[in-house]
């Protein structure tokens, strides 16, 4: 028998090894506009010539990172872990390795995995030198030097976040948006809910100003819920709510399961909606159920307006080309059909 084949892990990381080389190609291509150009770099990072763009490491540093890059992509969580010290033993500076390590221990070990994210800063550090961060003196995140760092600081930042020390959290998610104010990372849609998580609402409500032009459920909820624990079941914080659920809502199915008996079904959601709340629930759903009453608001709001659109939705059968003023939301479309156990 051949060799079995075994598929590399989807992890958007490991691009980066050939995105440098790539993007020079793409310069001597004389494209028109940009977005000639973006589909180009699309086609070949999906194309079976990706190798030829690989990144040829010269220093110890590179080596390293080389190996770190391909240790994103593989499957084996034992190589992974392998691949990773064994880039730690080319270079000691090599942030992604303490980044691989550490996500190994997210969920069973949190005191370990906090010092390997410590310790990939402090690498990065290394790496990139005080003075070229504190004053910006590298392209971050374009500059794809600084991203081991930047991930390192964002994987405590979750951390933190996630185990209840919002504050710290939170400074970490301000130094990556001073690194980047185009914000690569979308670092804002953490930082906007652990600042509502601890009650810092006048900077929650000028970045979710900053960034209204950037509509996403994470901004939209945390709007939600600011609004509830400031002013309780208000217009104001109705109008949020159905505004966050017109925008995913999936959410409302992540944030209720746990403690309510649901009066709907499940919708049809596109993978990125599920993604989106998958990601949101995680890391604000405690923040919520810590809201007194709030979860018990978004429970009675939903089936206020089951009740409403059901109540619609019989009178129209009953009564063709009826016209019912209003502007209830169409509650069975957001949420899915009412269950009829």
């Amino acid at each position: 028998m051949g060799k079995k084949f075994r598929p590399k892990r989807l992890d958007m990381r490991a691009l980066e090894r050939f995105v440098l080389k790539m993007q020079d190609a793409a310069k001597e291509q004389n494209f028109d506009t940009e977005e000639e150009a973006e589909l180009w770099l699309q086609e070949q990072l999906f194309s079976d010539d990706l190798e030829s763009y690989a990144a040829v490491p010269t220093t110890e540093l590179e080596k390293a990172q080389d190996l770190a890059w391909k240790a994103f992509e593989e499957p084996s969580e034992k190589k992974r872990i392998s691949m990773a010290k064994k880039a730690l033993q080319i270079s000691a500076d090599c942030a992604d390795a303490y980044v691989i390590l550490a996500e190994e221990h997210v969920e069973d070990n949190r005191s370990e995995a906090e010092a390997l994210y410590r310790k990939g800063i402090e690498a990065g550090r290394r790496a990139l030198g005080d003075t070229a961060i504190a004053h910006l003196e590298k392209d971050f995140w374009n500059d794809y030097e600084t991203r081991p760092f930047m991930r390192a600081v964002s994987g405590l930042a979750s951390l933190l976040q996630d185990f209840g020390a919002g504050n710290e959290a939170i400074e970490l998610w301000y130094e990556l948006l001073r690194l980047d104010p185009s914000d690569g990372q979308e670092n804002h849609l953490r930082l906007v809910p652990g600042l509502v998580g601890v009650e810092r609402y006048e900077e929650a409500k000028e970045l979710i100003d900053r960034y209204k032009l950037q509509p996403a459920p994470a901004l939209a909820y945390s709007l939600a819920l600011m609004l509830f624990k400031q002013s309780g079941d208000s217009v104001e914080a109705n109008n949020a709510l159905l505004n966050a659920m017109e925008m995913n809502g999936s959410v409302i199915h992540r944030l209720l399961t746990p403690t309510h008996n649901l009066p709907f079904g499940d919708a049809e959601y596109s993978d990125e909606e599920e993604a989106e709340a998958e990601s949101y629930a995680m890391y604000a759903y405690v923040d919520w159920a810590d809201a007194e009453g709030a979860l018990d608001w978004i429970f009675d709001r939903v089936e206020a307006g089951l009740e409403k659109q059901v109540q619609r939705t019989t009178l129209t059968n009953t009564f063709p080309g009826l016209k019912i003023a209003g502007s209830e939301p169409d509650m069975l479309q957001i949420l899915g059909s009412l269950n009829q156990d």
